[in-house]
């Protein structure tokens, strides 16, 4: 089954949001394509968690007094 650009992005984030657990970069990008990694991966794993920490300061934003 393929997974699309934001099936993976998404596979990522939720790799990303265990929290209290160190996620080595190799191991998200072994989670989401396995051996079939392309060349991209590692930019794609980082655009991701650009995207979380974008997200997560949104979120603290909005929910502050």
């Amino acid at each position: 089954m393929s997974v699309g650009r934001r099936g993976r992005q998404r596979a990522v984030i939720a790799a990303l949001l265990h929290a209290n657990h160190v996620v080595p970069v190799a191991g998200l990008i072994d989670m989401v394509w396995g051996a079939s990694a392309p060349r991209s991966a590692l930019t794609a794993t980082q655009r991701a968690d650009a995207a979380r920490l974008s997200w997560t300061e949104m979120t603290a934003m909005a929910t502050q007094p």
